[in-house]
């Protein structure tokens, strides 16, 4: 299955009276309990969501932290359990699920970093696994750095490179982002820099972190823009402020912004998240229609309480009473961020070809108050029978994934055909598109947009 979404140009071949739209995520619920961090891990299992989150008593020991778990029902209000087993070294853990893997003692893993408290310079990286996501074994052969990496590190397979990657940072607090790629978990290449500050960030912006959500075809990314203090005492800057950027890949190394507006809007002081926005995780609401996005969300500019640097700045009694971070839950239409709304009596859209490789091909688009068709063309602009405008039953309404009807005809029927759907709609804002194709915009179909070569399967 491939996954195009509309804040993309590339996919589209001609268009006209539409408008590219961004959207935010809105917060929806806290998580709080006194000490906790931002560093967290969400995931759906069954009905059932979980939350992994730890605590510090020393902003100066960041090492030094405790881990517990929480759940819900719905992903937004949860209840703490108690503390994690086996899960020795806390710190930026973010959690992902490995479907790739056939031994069941490692269907989850994680980023840890063993650090040395007299010296971070000999810190190391590791790769922790699960059986069951609670119950985890940080004493691994998966040695993955010989530095710390105080950031969100995040360890998924990537499906076009056939490769593990890892996210984090290429060296100790060098914030931009790095990656390392494995086929065995054992042997890492060297790191690669995949995402750096550019001429169009505001001066001595560094990047933070990122997560990486990895989906069919794409792999979104939170990207963590952190605003530095140009008179900062410490060389590594450690005061300032983070905003959060939505970022994509077709392949898990060519990563782009989608747009120059944030994909959460921080808060007014003295709301949880006016210091910082430090997305983690994205899980799918219990009715599948949105996402929900939680973020570390502290009151405080980063470096306040940290004494070493900072031995006048402690924190204020007002963040004292009240904890200075919380974990902040925020929710958004699923592939909701940017749109492309209709702006014409009659607006249109052609895509470039794919080839067609099943029944299934669903759009995600809110036309409540008025329609949208399709039609199907060859290679050759030529309509296919049976897929005009006039054979199509159109679609209003919202939905995330509704398949475009014909009278007479279905989607199933173009199988092996590559084609030019076209779209005409009003008043209507189109997300997404999702389905059973190859991306056919060279001369040979290919499998995604992040393989370049010709696809070697024959349907």
């Amino acid at each position: 299955m491939n996954t195009y979404l509309f804040f993309d140009d590339f996919i589209i071949d001609s268009i006209q009276s539409f408008r590219k739209r961004q959207y935010k995520a809105k917060k929806c619920g806290i998580f709080h309990k006194n000490r906790i961090t931002g560093v967290h891990s969400t995931m759906k299992i069954g009905e059932k969501y979980y939350l992994f989150y730890s605590t510090i008593d020393d902003y100066s020991k960041d090492w030094q932290r405790k881990s517990f778990y929480a759940i819900s029902d719905d992903g937004i209000n949860y209840e703490s359990v108690g503390p994690m087993d086996g899960m020795d070294i806390p710190g930026y853990y973010y959690v992902n699920e490995d479907k790739h893997t056939n031994n069941p003692l490692e269907r989850y893993k994680t980023v840890i970093m063993k650090i040395e408290e007299n010296n971070k310079h000999n810190s190391k990286g590791y790769i922790a696994t699960s059986p069951d996501f609670l119950n985890w074994n940080t004493d691994t052969k998966y040695k993955i750095s010989d530095h710390a990496s105080d950031s969100t590190n995040n360890v998924f397979y990537n499906p076009v490179l056939k490769k593990y990657q890892v996210i984090y940072r290429g060296a100790y607090i060098d914030r931009r982002i790095s990656t390392i790629f494995s086929d065995d978990l054992v042997n890492w290449s060297e790191p690669i820099l995949i995402m750096s500050p550019t001429p169009f960030d505001e001066p001595l912006t560094q990047y933070y972190g990122m997560t990486v959500y990895p989906f069919d075809g794409i792999l979104l990314g939170a990207l963590q823009i952190y605003h530095t203090d140009p008179n900062d005492i410490v060389s590594s800057k450690m005061i300032g402020k983070t905003d959060a950027a939505l970022v994509y890949s077709y392949n898990g190394i060519n990563w782009s912004r989608v747009s120059d507006e944030y994909m959460i809007e921080r808060s007014m002081y003295p709301e949880y998240g006016s210091g910082g926005i430090y997305p983690m995780n994205i899980v799918e609401s219990s009715d599948g229609l949105e996402w929900i996005i939680g973020a570390g969300a502290p009151i405080n500019d980063h470096g306040c309480g940290f004494s070493p640097a900072y031995p006048d700045w402690s924190f204020p009694e007002a963040s004292k009473e009240i904890g200075n971070t919380s974990i902040c839950f925020y929710k958004i239409r699923k592939f909701g961020f940017t749109g492309l709304e209709s702006i014409g009596y009659h607006s249109y859209i052609r895509l470039r070809r794919i080839q067609i490789l099943g029944n299934r091909l669903t759009f995600n688009a809110v036309s409540s108050f008025g329609y949208i068709k399709f039609q199907v063309k060859d290679e050759k602009y030529k309509i296919i029978d049976g897929f005009s405008f006039d054979d199509c039953i159109p679609f209003t309404g919202d939905s995330i994934a509704f398949t475009p009807e014909f009278k007479n005809k279905k989607i199933g029927d173009l199988k092996g055909e590559s084609v030019h759907i076209e779209i005409e709609c009003r008043t209507t804002t189109i997300f997404a598109m999702e389905g059973d194709f190859r991306p056919h915009h060279g001369v040979q179909p290919q499998d995604s947009l992040g393989a370049p070569s010709p696809t070697k399967e024959k349907i």
